[in-house]
């Protein structure tokens, strides 16, 4: 491992660093029936896909233009709604995310938040175009 590495884990802990640099879930969902695009105050945004069946999110992927921190909360926030019933998916807190990274530094707390709040608008929309086609 390089000492830069080291460093940056000492500093802001291993799943932040290696989440952040390799993120869970970074990818477009094709086949997504649910989708949102989120910009936080901060400036960042985040692109959320799902896919849904039964009620159940079965498939879920995320991009930003974020910084290492938006990446790390994305990748844990995904990593938490996979598998889960739409109802347990928006009950998922941003202190769920941060708590899951070991503690996000003071300045990025908002991270948690963009991630949670792009999935909430995720799921918005697939219940949005799931009430169109009945």
């Amino acid at each position: 491992m390089e000492i830069l590495e080291e460093r940056l884990i000492e500093k802001f802990g291993k799943k932040i660093v290696e989440y952040g640099n390799e993120p869970c879930n970074y990818h477009r969902v094709t086949d997504a029936n649910g989708y949102a695009t989120y910009t936080g105050p901060c400036g960042d945004t985040m692109q959320v896909w799902i896919k849904v069946s039964q009620n159940v999110i079965k498939e879920i992927g995320f991009k930003t233009d974020g910084c290492v921190f938006t990446r790390a909360a994305g990748s844990v926030l995904t990593e938490l709604a996979k598998g889960k019933q739409i109802e347990e998916a928006l009950q998922i807190t941003p202190l769920q995310v941060d708590n899951d990274l070991g503690g996000l530094p003071e300045d990025h707390k908002h991270c948690a938040l963009l991630a949670k709040d792009a999935l909430g608008k995720a799921i918005e929309n697939y219940n949005d175009s799931k009430d169109k086609i009945r």
